[in-house]
C-alpha cells in the first residue's frame, strides 16, 4: 500500500481547512492521551522477552500462550494523492515465526479531518478504530494481535503522542510507531540522528 497520506497535500482540499481552534483541540487531546501512555512492559511476553521462533518449544501450541509473542498486527491508513478526503485503513495480522497472514481486513471511507503534520492521530484514528473494532468481532480469539505496528510516530513527537500512541491508548493495546521518516525535533542533536541512521 502506498502511503500518499503522508504527503502534505491538504492544499488540494480547501474544504478541509485547519482552524486555530481545531489545532488547539487536537493538541489538548494529545496532552490528555499522553498522560495515559505506558512505556512499561505490561504484557507477559514483554516481561519474559519471549517470541515464537522456529526452534522454540512454544511455536505451535494447541492453545494460545499469551506469555509468548506470536501474533503481530500491522496498521496503516492511506489516501489517494488526488483526493485526501478518501482513505483506506488496512490491518494485517501475521503469525510468528512463519509470518503467515492469519487475518486481514480494510475499510475505505471519507475522512473529515485535514492532514496536519503532528496531528495525524486525530485524522487517522477514527477509520483505524473501525477496522480494529471489526477485527475484534470477526477475528478468531487466538489470532488477535498482541502488539500493533502502526505507520506513524509514537513518543518521538513534539507532544510525546504520535498516531501510534493515539491508537494504543484508545485501543488499550501495545503499539509501536513505525515511521518512514525521522521526526526532527529541536532537542535531538544531529549526531543523534546520524546514530539512528547507522543503527537502522
Amino acid at each position: 500500500m502506498t502511503d500518499s497520506s503522508k504527503d502534505d497535500s491538504s492544499a488540494q482540499n480547501p474544504d478541509l481547512a485547519v482552524s486555530p481552534d481545531m489545532l488547539k483541540d487536537f493538541a489538548s487531546e494529545q496532552c490528555l492521551l499522553k498522560e495515559c501512555i505506558s512505556e512499561q512492559n505490561t504484557q507477559s511476553w514483554q516481561r519474559l522477552r519471549r517470541a515464537a521462533t522456529s526452534s522454540s518449544p512454544w511455536t505451535n501450541p494447541v492453545y494460545a500462550d499469551w506469555s509468548v509473542l506470536r501474533y503481530v498486527g500491522g496498521l496503516d491508513l492511506s489516501c489517494p494523492k488526488d483526493d485526501q478526503k478518501r482513505a483506506c485503513a488496512a490491518l494485517v495480522v501475521t503469525e510468528l515465526p512463519s509470518l503467515k497472514v492469519v487475518y486481514k481486513d480494510f475499510i475505505t471511507d471519507r475522512v473529515n479531518v485535514p492532514y496536519v503534520p503532528g496531528y495525524l492521530g486525530a485524522r487517522e484514528y477514527p477509520l483505524m478504530g473501525r477496522v480494529l473494532e471489526r477485527m475484534r468481532k470477526q477475528c478468531p480469539e487466538q489470532f488477535k494481535p498482541q502488539v500493533l505496528l502502526v505507520d506513524g510516530n509514537g513518543i518521538l513527537h513534539p507532544r510525546g503522542c504520535g498516531s501510534a500512541c493515539h491508537v494504543g491508548v484508545k485501543e488499550k493495546m501495545p503499539c509501536v510507531g513505525v515511521a518512514k521518516n525521522f521526526y526532527r525535533l529541536p532537542k535531538w542533536e544531529a549526531s543523534f540522528e546520524d546514530n539512528i541512521r547507522v543503527s537502522t
